[in-house]
């Protein structure tokens, strides 16, 4: 299950609970204005092959209001997919927003410090700055993308897209993981690099 509402706490380290509750807000408005309801299958296609239940607080009036620029809805809309998505498909956590320029939208990890590549220690020492001594490390970049309805060319096509936008960052030498997430059937892409 891919609950939207653990957005809202201070699970991922890099996610603060308004940030969380503002992506949860967006995924929602972008999943019932295709008409689902919380407990909506999502299929999930690319690197693995699975379907989860996905859950969230209904949107109000004032939501639809809110997020009522569909191209930010869908952008965050599908960050909070993607983030509880890698929660429990790789049991990542979201550790730390990227910069623009980056190619990437979020750095990926977790709280164990053992097990570090050489590239992971890296990239983990050159960020201590911004991770404030947590005891996190850095596993991956993640980039989003979203699409409120859209064919199987067209989600194939933006995935390749962002798979080259991570080139700008395929120095750290961590992986990268792009999602596309499809809100019309709804259906997320997920490939690795």
């Amino acid at each position: 299950m891919l609950d939207l509402r653990r957005l809202t706490i201070a699970h991922n380290p890099g996610i603060s609970p308004e940030i969380g509750s503002a992506l949860e807000q967006a995924g929602a408005v972008c999943l019932e204005s295709q008409g689902h309801l919380p407990g909506e299958g999502l299929g999930v296609t690319g690197s693995t092959q699975q379907v989860y239940r996905v859950t969230w607080t209904r949107a109000t009036p004032q939501a639809f209001r809110g997020w009522n620029d569909p191209v930010e809805a869908v952008e965050d809309g599908a960050a909070g997919i993607a983030v509880m998505l890698f929660n429990v498909l790789l049991e990542q956590l979201v550790i730390l927003r990227s910069r623009r320029g980056t190619g990437f939208d979020y750095f990926l990890g977790d709280r164990k410090t053992a097990d570090m590549t050489e590239a992971e220690e890296a990239v983990t020492t050159s960020l201590a700055p911004l991770l404030l001594d947590e005891q996190l490390t850095v596993r991956g970049r993640l980039e989003v993308s979203g699409i409120m309805s859209g064919t199987d060319t067209q989600i194939s096509g933006r995935v390749n897209q962002k798979l080259l936008q991570t080139n700008a960052s395929d120095h750290l030498g961590i992986p990268a993981y792009v999602i596309v997430v499809e809100f019309g059937r709804p259906i997320a892409e997920v490939r690795k690099k």
